[in-house]
């Protein structure tokens, strides 16, 4: 903690050399005057010891030290209460103290004040009394500076929008929450957007109440089918979605080969006798409908995926080729579950596959696409295996502990058990810097001022409240 200065009355005095201890419990966490979180610790004790120097009118200055604390045992009841503005609704997530109260009654803080003079005139009573009356309101302004501080540090730069710049698309969301029964809960309107625009259409669902009245685990999180369809919308709509299928992707066993001589593209496409000798490439892209139905059963897929075919030399371009639109269908099955070092995994499983091939296109002549029908049903059954995926997200310092995804009717729903343990250091760079640190991104790349809260120059750092100013804080040296 930084030095304090100040006056009361006759009484000028500098308190240095802060250490203390807390103990915070019986946490309570409510909602009920949403847009205002309330933050509470029923259990408060603490103990506080300074150093001092004090100047009473024409006395002789003192020098000693003092000691604050709560009454130990059930005699205290001293509470840490503070009020937050929570925010979705901008580019970032906002949260900052508007009030810090700390209920107590009488008799529950308790102060002792050692004089370390030869002589000590100043009566410690009157030095007690000017500590007592600056201590509260001095201590909840320095909670609330210092919550305010790790919300600026920690959540207030989380984008509420989240770019995809390879498929120039973006997840964007924005909410209120609210206080259902003893549960907060978080109403958030999320979706895909493609370039900045949203899907033309709006939710159609919203979970029952119920949900939130019977919340088992810490936290659970509920996507209904919106958030699907509008990827599948933003995925159209942004028209880069594209994947590009030649003989290099092909496995080396492969009996099928994407070129002209292939005897199964020969059969379907008889037109390919023409051009001997000649490359085949394959964009897959999505088509222009797609929908996400959820059910207790697995989550039915219905859309439109578009397969062109292009005839290709290195010699030159041939601008020969065809385009087949699948209208397909299928349904997936999805398990999440906690890996032993502590990964999530998802266990995704496609089933039930069925098509419909129409000819969108063609130059090189007749295309039976009921031979490409019965290929794609022998390639899905041919590749129906689970699909396993593995993410370790970091997660600022909570730690998953348990998972589970259920489906329901129009939306799914993640249940989590989470652990925080609070971080021992600040990441920066390729640094990691103490706890009361701050995190410089200078002119040499990032790197630690041993100031908390610090105000970054341009080849060092000021202390908090200071400024830069050539190579000196206001008149202090650049640390």
């Amino acid at each position: 903690m930084p030095d304090y200065n100040g006056h009361d009355g006759n009484i000028n005095y500098h308190f240095s050399s802060f250490r203390f201890d807390i103990v915070l419990d019986d946490f309570t966490l409510s909602a009920v005057n949403s847009p205002t979180v309330n933050v509470e610790w029923s259990y408060f004790h603490f103990v506080y010891v300074f150093n001092y120097h004090i100047c009473y009118r024409k006395w002789p200055c003192e020098h000693g030290w003092a000691e604050i604390h709560t009454v130990h045992g059930d005699a205290s009841d001293v509470k840490l209460a503070i009020d937050a503005d929570l925010s979705f609704t901008g580019d970032t997530v906002q949260l900052s103290a508007s009030s810090v109260t700390m209920p107590h009654t009488r008799g529950d803080i308790e102060i002792f004040v050692q004089c370390t003079n030869s002589v000590c005139v100043i009566p410690v009573k009157d030095i007690a009394d000017a500590i007592a009356s600056n201590f509260v309101p001095t201590f909840v302004e320095g909670v609330k500076q210092g919550f305010n501080d790790a919300c600026n540090q920690y959540i207030n730069h989380l984008p509420t929008n989240l770019p995809f710049p390879s498929l120039d698309i973006n997840y964007a969301f924005s909410g209120i929450f609210t206080q259902v029964g003893s549960n907060i809960v978080l109403e958030i309107d999320s979706k895909f957007e493609s370039k900045g625009t949203s899907p033309p259409f709006k939710p159609t669902f919203t979970p029952p109440m119920s949900e939130f009245n019977t919340i088992s685990k810490d936290v659970n999180v509920i996507f209904t089918e919106y958030t699907f369809n509008s990827g599948i919308w933003a995925l159209n709509a942004s028209k880069d979605f594209v994947y590009e299928v030649s003989n290099a992707d092909l496995p080396k066993d492969s009996k099928f080969s994407l070129d002209t001589d292939d005897y199964f593209l020969l059969l379907a496409v008889p037109g390919l006798f023409d051009y001997p000798h000649v490359n085949i490439t394959i964009n897959i892209s999505l088509g222009k409908s797609g929908s996400v139905t959820i059910t207790p059963n697995g989550s039915l897929f219905k859309g439109n995926i578009l397969f062109d075919f292009a005839l290709v030399d290195d010699q030159a371009p041939l601008n020969l080729g065809w385009t087949i639109d699948f209208a397909v269908s299928s349904t997936l099955h999805m398990d999440t579950y906690l890996l032993p070092n502590g990964s999530i995994a998802s266990n995704l499983t496609f089933t039930d596959w069925k098509n419909s091939a129409s000819l969108v296109k063609s130059n090189v002549g007749t295309v039976h696409t009921s031979l490409f029908e019965i290929v794609f049903i022998a390639v899905t059954q041919l590749e129906n295996r689970p699909i396993e995926e593995a993410i370790s997200p970091d997660l600022h310092g909570f730690v998953i502990k348990y998972i589970n995804t259920k489906m329901l009717d129009h939306y799914i729903r993640i249940e989590n058990n989470v652990l925080y343990t609070p971080p021992s250091f600040i990441p920066c760079g390729s640094h990691k810097c103490a706890l009361q640190n701050t995190c410089c991104n200078w002119s040499t790349g990032k790197g630690c001022c041993t100031f908390p809260n610090a105000v970054c120059c341009s080849e060092g750092c000021c202390p908090h409240g200071k400024r830069c100013d050539s190579g000196h804080c206001s008149g202090f040296l650049l640390n």
